[in-house]
């Protein structure tokens, strides 16, 4: 029977629209092996979260090599290498230059205003995967940006970039799951971690004042209680069940069992809006598919077993 790897990205899109989600995971494009769809053009959001995120990777996996205590020198040389992830997409992309200029300047202003925090930590797990099997057909893949550990005590924090137009409330940081997910599943597969911390990363660059990354920038901690991670893990696990029966159905059934979320807020920046306008008026949207879309690149590998 084949193993299903749903991964909190999936749950996120299934409970924002179970549509969008089947769109993204389950509908076939015709030059894919795998099911799924992606837009050949990233939003501007999403492309700027994963060039961040990649930037951030080489800049903590050098301090990772590098024998605490931190110099400065240690820290110019990690700029160096974030800064040329940086500037070789803009090679790549000069169409998206504005955008990587303004990242460019984010981030250096990153490497300055956490450096001193930074030379008390030893970083590790940078963009490593983990797995835990929550049935015997279901897997839960989840990639961590970061974990860290203070050298005075041993203190060890997950830590997740995020790159926002505007900071997360406090509100917004208490109803999120993902945080609290890793926490309780990491210490499920039996690793010692005391808390998260959301890493904060304004990219909005208002014409009124400068780039300030003491107002821009913020490292929040979660402090999830025992009860909210127990909470957490049990409501993202049934819906990944929920899921997995849904896949079990195959392409056909599984896209008549799904509803569309169908408000303004979800709808306007999907990138399944057209082909779900066109499903939903009996339209044959076989080329815009092909055309406008590629076979989904985001997931994780499948397995298989016998059972």
């Amino acid at each position: 029977m084949k193993r299903a790897i749903i991964s909190h990205s999936e749950v996120d899109q299934f409970l924002t629209c179970e549509r969008k989600h089947f769109y993204a995971f389950g509908k076939q494009h015709p030059e894919g092996d795998n099911p799924g769809l992606e837009s050949k053009t990233l939003s501007d959001g999403l492309f700027r979260g994963n060039l961040g995120h990649k930037a951030l990777a080489e800049y903590y996996s050098y301090l990772s090599y590098r024998m605490p205590p931190y110099t400065d020198a240690d820290f110019d040389v990690a700029a160096e290498k974030m800064q040329t992830v940086l500037m070789k997409a803009v090679s790549e992309f000069p169409e998206r230059t504005e955008m990587i200029v303004g990242l460019i300047a984010v981030l250096g202003n990153y490497s300055e205003h956490y450096r001193e925090e930074d030379k008390q930590w030893v970083f590790s797990a940078i963009e490593t995967e983990f797995r835990e099997d929550i049935d015997k057909d279901i897997t839960f893949p989840f990639k961590i940006d970061l974990i860290r550990q203070r050298m005075t005590d041993g203190y060890t924090e997950v830590v997740d970039h995020k790159f926002l137009a505007n900071l997360y409330t406090g509100d917004e940081i208490a109803i999120q799951p993902q945080l609290p997910k890793y926490l309780g599943t990491l210490r499920n597969l039996g690793y010692r971690v005391d808390n998260a911390t959301y890493d904060l990363i304004g990219h909005r660059v208002l014409k009124t004042r400068a780039y300030d990354p003491a107002v821009s920038m913020r490292r929040v901690q979660v402090n999830p209680t025992k009860q909210r991670i127990n909470r957490t893990l049990r409501e993202q696990y049934r819906v990944i069940r929920q899921i997995a029966l849904l896949k079990e159905l195959g392409p056909e059934l599984w896209e008549d069992q799904v509803n569309r979320t169908a408000n303004s807020f979800n709808c306007k920046n999907c990138p399944f809006l057209a082909i779900c306008v066109s499903d939903l008026n009996g339209e044959d949207n076989s080329v815009a598919v092909k055309y406008d879309y590629a076979p989904n690149s985001y997931g994780y590998s499948v397995g298989s077993n016998d059972d």
